[in-house]
């Protein structure tokens, strides 16, 4: 199953029109730990997935899993899976979003997981610095078609001399 999750984690790559991100981490026994997921716009799109890869006596490991929205209104809640999907979910307040993994039911046993959200609708959006690079590249345009302008000129003037 583990090799399953890979190669659909890599699939999911290489889709150019979203912004993903993978994390690892170790949850503590009796501990929790929580991420923000930051300035979600309504009408995005969210997708996470996760994968307790640590074992016990051959048998995998479980993990809890909730999500919130800004308001702190529970979106899903995934009680001690050892894999878990929450897919196309629809942003409809906009804000930060809180990931949870929870370790609090082992008293002995560390989690190893590896996770994943996916974000879609925000691909057209310019992020800070983003104009400047647009700029830059302009530029960079205009000094290579007036290079290669130059050049031709310099290999005219030659052919004559």
């Amino acid at each position: 199953f583990l090799l399953l999750f890979l190669s659909i984690s890599v699939c999911s790559q290489s889709d150019e029109n979203s912004f993903q991100e993978r994390h690892k981490l170790i949850i503590s026994p009796k501990t929790e730990s929580c991420f923000f997921l930051p300035n979600l716009q309504e009408g995005y799109q969210l997708s996470i997935s996760y994968l307790v890869v640590s074992s016990k006596n051959g048998k995998q490991q479980d993990i809890t899993m909730r999500l919130r929205d800004p308001k702190r209104m529970l979106v899903t809640y995934q009680g001690r899976r050892s894999t878990g999907n929450y897919s196309d979910y629809t942003v409809k307040a906009a804000g930060d979003f809180e990931l949870c993994f929870n370790n609090r039911h082992s008293h002995t046993d560390s989690k190893k997981v590896v996770w994943q959200f996916d974000i879609e609708g925000d691909e057209d959006v310019l992020q800070p610095g983003e104009e400047i690079d647009l700029a830059v590249n302009q530029t960079l345009a205009e000094y290579l078609v007036e290079a290669a302008q130059v050049r031709k000129i310099l290999g005219s003037l030659r052919k004559v001399m």
